[in-house]
């Protein structure tokens, strides 16, 4: 209870191409860590980002802030934080995923 961590969407938005043969969204999330303990705490923070095993498929526009320590072929990201006392950490990954209209995309909405 003394390293609180909240992940949350910001925003979803929906798209279509322009003739209506591409679907997809775009998804920004935030990770927050707060240190409520009275020494520095070093916290490791693993996210993921899609990716496709399909050619039509496509994730693009990624970004992710700050930097992770590591990245893999998997999507998986990393960071090691060291927060301060009453100190707060912030990571924001965000992506789009886009697919043609009569491909069915297993596991995102």
């Amino acid at each position: 209870d003394r390293i609180v961590v909240e992940r949350e969407q910001l925003d979803r938005t929906a798209h279509r191409a322009r003739f209506g043969s591409t679907r997809g969204a775009s998804e920004r999330w935030e990770t927050t860590i707060v240190n409520r303990r009275d020494e520095r705490a070093t916290v490791t923070v693993r996210d993921r980002i899609p990716v496709s095993r399909d050619p039509d498929v496509k994730v693009t526009d990624v970004t992710v802030q700050p930097a992770p320590a590591e990245r893999d072929e998997l999507g998986r990201i990393e960071w090691t934080a060291h927060i301060d006392p009453g100190a707060k950490w912030q990571a924001t990954v965000g992506f789009s995923v886009e697919h043609p209209k009569d491909v069915e995309v297993v596991g995102w909405r």
